[in-house]
């Protein structure tokens, strides 16, 4: 099941700027050709964001199609992602070209009229042999084009994904970058820490595992992410640190 998210999270200002382009003005859905790139570092939380920007969307009608994690067993294809997450059924011959275009799934999609593309590690697609990830590129600038009317946002590793929006952008299309931070060990770590915790049942005061919230911070370094599988180990009694 997945965790609510937590305000006082690091990453919270991003989700607000997500929220705001996904939401802008619904009748100039595609006026410009765009791709907005969610980056940061390891375990910095892009995934958390991108699970949370469709619960959001949902809630708020808009129409968002949402691509999971890569890749599905081998495949980092990212035109069969998209095209097994309108979870429509599956025609092989169409599944399996390499063409970017498909007129049958064109026709679910034009139906559909999504106004939102979300594509989660996506660093996935652009790590592979280079004819695949040549494909993957055409593909992310496809779902740009001005008849589709979608916002496309890809979240996922900076050091992967930065060259493809330098590439997007070289090719005419407008990039907005999103930056994941680490979190200082302040208060407002602190207070995250022990959301954190709380998430997790205690029978009593002697079940209750301790937490050096400054190691937390040493090990994590501060990313969100990574913080969260910490305390998450700590609590279930796999890890002490």
């Amino acid at each position: 099941m997945r965790q609510q998210w937590l305000d006082c999270s690091g990453n919270q200002s991003v989700l607000k700027e997500c929220e705001a382009l996904l939401d802008g003005d619904k009748a100039n859905y595609g006026a410009q050709r765009r791709l907005i790139f969610v980056m940061g570092a390891p375990r910095a939380g892009a995934s958390a964001i991108a699970k949370e920007l469709y619960a959001v969307a949902v809630r708020r009608g808009v129409r968002c199609l949402a691509l999971g994690e890569a890749p599905w067993g081998t495949n980092v294809n990212l035109r069969n992602h998209y095209l097994r997450s309108l979870e429509v059924p599956l025609l092989p011959d169409d599944f399996w070209s390499n063409e970017l275009s498909s007129r049958p799934y064109e026709a679910v999609v034009a139906l559909r009229a999504y106004q939102a593309v979300l594509i989660d590690d996506g660093h996935d697609y652009f790590r592979c042999n280079k004819s695949v990830v040549r494909r993957n590129f055409d593909r992310v600038l496809q779902l740009t084009e001005v008849g589709a009317k979608q916002q496309v946002f890809v979240f996922g590793l900076h050091d992967i994904l930065e060259p493809v929006a330098i590439k997007a952008a070289n090719a005419g299309i407008e990039i907005i970058r999103l930056s994941l931070s680490s979190m200082p060990n302040d208060e407002r770590y602190h207070n995250f820490v022990n959301r954190l915790i709380s998430r997790y049942p205690i029978r009593n005061d002697m079940d209750r595992p301790f937490v050096d919230i400054g190691s937390v911070h040493r090990f994590s370094k501060g990313r969100v992410g990574l913080t969260a599988d910490v305390v998450r180990d700590i609590c279930s009694g796999l890890v002490l640190i």
